[in-house]
């Protein structure tokens, strides 16, 4: 749990707005690690805390791109399915 606490507040959010895919502790060249992968809406994270300093000794960002253009395109074609379907009923 503290190693969570770490890279939450390096990433500078809040744990109700991030969902864990691992968090597991490993043995890494004789060393006591914590594994941690986690997102949010805005990016996906990969970090490393060492188990006895409480230092992130690996960290990787990747952006989530917006989604704006595949829901624009979604929303669109269930507007033309709700059209389709009351011409269908009249």
């Amino acid at each position: 749990e503290e190693a969570k606490e770490i890279v939450l507040e390096k990433a500078e959010v809040k744990a109700k707005d991030v969902v864990f895919a691992k968090a597991k502790k490993e043995y890494d060249d004789l060393r006591v690690v914590y594994d941690i992968d986690f997102k949010t809406d805005e990016a996906k994270y990969d970090a490393e805390v060492d188990a006895t300093s409480g230092k992130v000794t690996e960290w990787e960002v990747e952006k989530i791109k917006a989604k704006t253009e595949e829901n624009l395109k979604l929303k669109l074609r269930l507007k033309r399915r709700r059209k389709y379907h009351l011409k269908k009923q009249t």
